[in-house]
């Protein structure tokens, strides 16, 4: 996967655009939210999982009008820095359950 976007968020908090996501199960809905294991793979070989969030959004067109759906938007908490997670390779290991808009807005809060 491609990060094309590292924005931090604070408090060691950072949400990741990733494009495009060839693997995104059937199962995860456009507009929905999932807790999710990903993995963080730096660019000197090693590799750490952190606890996230993941939503893919819906509507979301192209400069020409085509339709994205490889697309996630990623939050994730950990002590790397916005240089280090620009740099990375970032992937979803492990979808888990779906939450609520309001239950991953107060999750956002314990990653």
């Amino acid at each position: 996967m491609a990060a094309i976007d590292v924005t931090p968020f604070g408090d060691g908090q950072f949400l990741i655009q990733l494009f495009p996501v060839s693997n995104i199960p059937d199962q995860i809905g456009f507009g929905r939210y999932y807790e999710a294991t990903c993995e963080v793979a730096l660019e000197d070989g090693n590799a750490t999982l952190h606890e996230c969030i993941v939503h893919r959004p819906t509507n979301r067109r192209n400069v020409v009008g085509v339709r994205l759906t490889d697309w996630l938007v990623i939050l994730i908490k950990t002590d790397l820095t916005l240089t280090q997670l620009s740099h990375a390779a970032v992937s979803v290991a492990q979808y888990g359950r779906e939450l609520s808009e309001q239950k991953a807005a107060t999750r956002r809060n314990q990653v």
